[in-house]
């Protein structure tokens, strides 16, 4: 699932910033780099099936990817999406 970067962002309290080919997120200790058919993480890069999207001037990111990475459980029932905090 695709979310605004802003949304998910303000809601994890960490911030984002968009622009080329890449969305970066980052709190104090981390950075996550976002491409449309890769990630950079832990200093490597690695494949995802969907990137961050521009839709109507909104920089679109997966949930699930940048929940996990900042520590979230996220979890699937009913249609709905959980993110959890551990």
């Amino acid at each position: 699932i695709l979310v605004p970067a802003k949304v998910i962002c303000d809601a994890f309290g960490i911030e984002a910033g968009w622009g080329g080919d890449r969305v970066i997120i980052k709190d104090e200790d981390e950075s996550l780099v976002i491409y449309n058919d890769r990630v950079y993480e832990n200093k490597s890069f690695i494949p995802i099936d969907v990137g961050y999207q521009v839709i109507d001037e909104l920089a679109m990111i997966p949930v699930r990817k940048v929940a996990e990475f900042f520590g979230y459980d996220v979890k699937w029932e009913n249609n709905s999406v959980y993110i959890i905090s551990k």
